[in-house]
This record gives C-alpha cells, sequence and structure tokens, in this order.
C-alpha cells in the first residue's frame, strides 16, 4: 500500500512538474511576442516620424516652389510693364532716319539693290566693294551675300527660286544724326531720344528705334556704341 502512494505521488509531481513547465514556455513565449511588438510599434512609429518629417520638407520644398513661381511672375510683369511704358513715349523717327544717302541715291532696307550696285561699283566714280558669301537658308531657299564699301555695308538675300533680290540689312559707321561708332549711351539718348526697345544680354545693350516695319539698331558695350545697323522689323 505504501509502495502504491509513493507511486502515485510520483506521477503527480511529475504531472506537475509538466505543467510547470508549460507555463513557464507559455509566459516566455509570450514575453518575447510582447518584446517584439514593442519593437514593431517602435519602428512604426520611427517611419510616422520620418515620413512626417518627409511631408514638412516637401511643404517647405512646394512653398519655396511657389515662391519662386510668384517673383517669376512679378519680374515678368514689371519687364512688361518697363516695354509699355518705354513703347508709350517712344520717340518717333522719321523715315529718313532709315535710309542711308551716298553718291546721289539711297539705299533702303527692302529696296532692290540693283540701283546701289550700278551706281557705287559701275560708274566711273564707283566706290571700292569687297563681295563676300555669307550663306545660304536650305529652308528659305535664299543666299545671303555683303557688300562691304568704305564706311558702311549692305546685306542682300537672292531667292534662288524666284531670283528676287533685296536689301535686307545696312550697317553703318554714322547716323543721319552724326552718332556715330565710339559715341556713348548718353549721346545717343541726347540725340535720338527714349528708344522703343531695349534688351540687355549680359554686358551688351541693345537698344532699338522702331517705325512701322524698319528698325534703327545700336549695339552698346562698356557704355559705348560698337555697332549701328538698319533692318526689317
Amino acid at each position: 500500500m505504501f509502495k502504491k502512494l509513493i507511486f502515485i505521488a510520483t506521477i503527480v509531481l511529475i504531472l506537475t512538474g509538466c505543467n510547470t513547465q508549460n507555463i513557464m514556455k507559455k509566459y516566455i513565449i509570450e514575453e518575447k511576442d510582447t518584446e517584439v511588438n514593442a519593437q514593431i510599434v517602435e519602428v512604426n512609429d520611427k517611419i510616422t516620424e520620418v515620413n512626417n518629417q518627409t511631408t514638412e520638407v516637401n511643404d517647405k520644398t512646394t512653398e519655396v516652389n511657389d515662391q519662386t513661381i510668384e517673383a517669376s511672375d512679378q519680374t515678368t510683369e514689371d519687364n512688361t510693364e518697363d516695354i509699355e511704358s518705354m513703347e508709350g513715349c517712344a520717340t518717333i523717327l522719321d523715315e529718313d532716319e532709315f535710309k542711308v544717302f551716298v553718291n546721289g541715291i539711297t539705299i533702303e532696307v527692302g529696296d532692290d539693290p540693283k540701283e546701289m550696285i550700278d551706281t557705287l561699283e559701275n560708274d566711273p566714280d564707283s566706290m571700292e566693294c569687297n563681295f563676300i558669301f555669307v550663306g545660304y537658308d536650305d529652308e528659305l531657299e535664299n543666299e545671303y551675300y555683303c557688300r562691304l564699301y568704305e564706311g558702311f555695308s549692305v546685306y542682300t538675300k537672292v531667292n534662288i527660286v524666284s531670283g528676287e533680290s533685296i536689301i535686307s540689312q545696312i550697317n553703318i559707321s554714322t547716323t543721319n544724326r552724326g552718332i556715330k561708332i565710339g559715341d556713348s549711351y548718353k549721346d545717343l539718348i541726347e540725340k535720338y531720344g527714349i528708344p522703343s526697345v531695349e534688351l540687355k544680354e549680359g554686358d551688351i545693350l541693345y537698344t532699338s528705334y522702331i517705325s512701322q516695319n524698319k528698325e534703327l539698331c545700336f549695339t552698346i558695350e562698356d557704355d559705348l556704341i560698337n555697332n549701328i545697323s538698319i533692318s526689317m522689323n
């Protein structure tokens, strides 16, 4: 009988030990799951924080871009107002300001160069002329030439299909009002008044007086005129 009790007690202890081990294992697993979940929550919080910072940066970038666009729009508006203001009070030149008078003839952009060539190159009192091929335009089928005379040069274009030839540009050293290459910007304004258009590219200023379809343009660098041209506008 005593042995039987000992056997039963032994069985009970064994079963109790197994249950205790199972409970401990379950507790340890649950504790590890809780720790892992806490780490996952911490990582998610970090991701949320990074996303919030990214959103904040994007918002700042959008704000800066909006300010840049606004500034560009304002600059464009100011430039447009300046141009409109300049055009509204620009000096109006008469037609003679866009012509060159030499050896009894008038040279004008848009005209046929035949009379000019006959008078300046073929007459007994002809001028020395250097004739230069400038280039060819495949799309428009035009050839471009330059005639260099003393004190001025004349650019012509010839359409190879129709044979039509016209004066496209005249470069001069002195205008009809006496403004010449080497004069200052101040000299120009005193003689011609407010220009129709002014365009600044780097250190170079292009100052133009426009009438109908013709343009008298002065190229200015370091406050001095270095080129004067008459062309079609």
